[in-house]
């Protein structure tokens, strides 16, 4: 991960019950508590931070609750996938890097054609895809168990774009780690004509057998 002047993380001290906001100062390259009062881990004590601070809060009982109305698709979210880490600061090791892990997946929209979208939808008959979450530390695993909200997730494309039959047009969206199958997720497609639109949804297939099960930092290509 290549750190930016003003990014903000989320630091969560389970033994405290406390968080705060931390900005990374490219000067020093670390980061650094916005508020003198800010939480701090002591040696021995983990911790846990949260990337980007912004989709983050912590709940009354402990937990890490997520946003996913704003990181739906990789363009909303500017590139910027939602990571955590563990931090364990010890008498050897008192300022310890943080190895980040993405929370998320991504899923890989190619189209390619002759005619004009006007948007692209995926859905999941399963797990919702936006609304809220909650972040949970398994071992050195992060795991993101998305709540209520939304089961699609739409790219609106205003007037429509021409596609190209020989250089695919591609869309990105966010896929939550929940760890489950893939097998009721769809891909939808409206499309506009002179004489009015239609919507193309097409069976998404893999190429060796068995249900494919999604996690945490994957990218997974549909072409259509």
């Amino acid at each position: 991960t290549r750190w930016e002047s003003g990014d903000e993380v989320l630091v969560y001290v389970p033994s405290k019950n406390q968080s705060g906001i931390y900005a990374y100062d490219d000067t020093r390259k670390q980061f650094r508590p916005l508020d003198i009062n800010n939480v701090v881990a002591n040696k021995g004590e983990v911790a846990y931070a949260y990337y980007p601070a912004i989709l983050y809060s912590k709940t009354v009982n402990g937990k890490i609750s997520i946003s996913l109305n704003g990181m739906r698709t990789l363009e909303a979210l500017g590139e910027n996938l939602p990571m955590s880490a563990k931090i364990l600061s010890t008498q050897s090791d008192p300022h310890p890097t943080a190895q980040f892990k993405n929370l998320c997946s991504i899923l890989r929209v190619q189209l390619t054609g002759c005619e004009t979208i006007t948007s692209v939808t995926l859905s999941n008959d399963n797990i919702p895809l936006a609304g809220g979450g909650t972040v949970a530390w398994s071992g050195d695993a992060p795991t993101l168990t998305t709540s209520g909200g939304s089961k699609s997730i739409t790219i609106n494309l205003g007037n429509g774009i021409l596609l190209n039959e020989n250089n695919a047009n591609e869309y990105y969206f966010i896929l939550p780690s929940s760890g489950t199958s893939m097998s009721g997720m769809k891909v939808s497609t409206k499309f506009s004509q002179s004489d009015g639109s239609y919507t193309y949804t097409p069976t998404l297939t893999r190429s060796r057998s068995g249900s494919l099960a999604y996690g945490r930092s994957q990218v997974f290509k549909v072409a259509l």
